[in-house]
C-alpha cells in the first residue's frame, strides 16, 4: 500500500496508508464567467480559470494496541494542524511532484482494537502541482538561449540579471516562444542585479523595486517545451530558476 507525506512528515511513520476509493481530481474545477444577453442564444465565455483543487483520500491507521492507536491519531492530528498553513503534500507514487495543502472539512476516524480508518480532506487553493526540485540555468548575455521546461503548465520564473559592466538604457528579456517582452529601462553598476519575477510581477534593482521604467509583459516559461529567450541591452549573465508545473 501507498502513502504520502504532508509537511515534511512521512504518515508511514504513524501506519497511515491509502486506500482505494480515495478520490483525486484529474483537472482542478473550472471556474467559469458568462454573461447572457437576452435575445442572443448561448453566451459570452470570459476567461474561464482554474478553481482550488480538493483530494479526499480514504487512509487506514495500523498500529500494534490500542494505546499505540490513539498516540497515531494525536500525532496525525498534529501534523495536518491548520494553523501552520499550507504544507506540501506529496504522494508516495508521484514522488517528483507537490502540492501546497491544508486540512479542509471534518475529520472523524472509525475506530478497531488496533487499527482505524478516517477520510481525511485536502484543499489546495492553488491547485496546481510543483516539482519537488528547482531548476536553474546561467547564460551569458546579452544572447538568444534555451530553457527546457517540464510540467505541463506555465511555469514562472525568477530571472536575475547580472552587470559585468555598467550602463543605462532598456534592458528586455523575450521569451520567443511564447511572443512576450518585457522591458526596464534605468541605468546600473558593475555588479548590480535586476532581479524579475514573474510570479509577483516585480522587477527589483539590488533588492529594491524598480518598476518605474517597466513596459511590456512577464515572459513566464511553457510547459512541456524547450523555450527560447532572448536578453538584450545589458552584459553579464542570466539566471534563470523555476519549478514546474503540472494541471
Amino acid at each position: 500500500m501507498s502513502s504520502f507525506s504532508f509537511g515534511g512528515q512521512d504518515f508511514k511513520q504513524w501506519g497511515v496508508y491509502l486506500l482505494e476509493g480515495s478520490e483525486r481530481q484529474v483537472l482542478a474545477p473550472s471556474r467559469d464567467r458568462m454573461i447572457e444577453i437576452p435575445g442572443k442564444h448561448g453566451a459570452y465565455d470570459f476567461s474561464p480559470e482554474y478553481a482550488p483543487r480538493e483530494f479526499r483520500l480514504r487512509c487506514v491507521v495500523l498500529a500494534s494496541s490500542h494505546s499505540q492507536l490513539l498516540s497515531r491519531l494525536q500525532s496525525i492530528a498534529g501534523a495536518l494542524n491548520l494553523l501552520k498553513g499550507a504544507q506540501q503534500l506529496i504522494f508516495d507514487l508521484q514522488p517528483d511532484r507537490y502540492w501546497l495543502a491544508r486540512y479542509s472539512g471534518n475529520l472523524a476516524a472509525i475506530l478497531g482494537a488496533i487499527n482505524g480508518e478516517f477520510d481525511l480532506e485536502m484543499l489546495c487553493a492553488d491547485p496546481f502541482a510543483y516539482s519537488t526540485a528547482e531548476s536553474q540555468q546561467t547564460d551569458a548575455i546579452p544572447a538568444t538561449f534555451n530553457v527546457p521546461v517540464g510540467g505541463d503548465a506555465e511555469a514562472w520564473p525568477i530571472y536575475e540579471l547580472t552587470a559585468s559592466t555598467g550602463g543605462s538604457g532598456t534592458v528586455s528579456i523575450t521569451n520567443n516562444t511564447l511572443g512576450k517582452t518585457l522591458n526596464w529601462a534605468g541605468s546600473w553598476a558593475l555588479g548590480d542585479v535586476l532581479r524579475i519575477d514573474t510570479a509577483r510581477w516585480m522587477v527589483y534593482l539590488n533588492g529594491s523595486p524598480s518598476m518605474g521604467g517597466v513596459s511590456g509583459d512577464f515572459p513566464r516559461l511553457k510547459g512541456g517545451a524547450t523555450n527560447s529567450l532572448t536578453v538584450s541591452g545589458m552584459s553579464g549573465t542570466c539566471q534563470t530558476t523555476f519549478r514546474a508545473r503540472w494541471l
